[in-house]
């Protein structure tokens, strides 16, 4: 598992809360994985 910095894990999870905001997102393969 890898371990990020916080402030990259805020980041990330923010970005995977607006993914619907974005549709950039809907075009990753791994988006239909989570």
């Amino acid at each position: 598992m890898l371990v990020y910095e916080p402030a990259k894990r805020i980041s990330a999870k923010k970005g995977m809360e607006d993914r619907d905001e974005h549709p950039y997102f809907d075009d990753l393969p791994h988006k239909s994985s989570l």
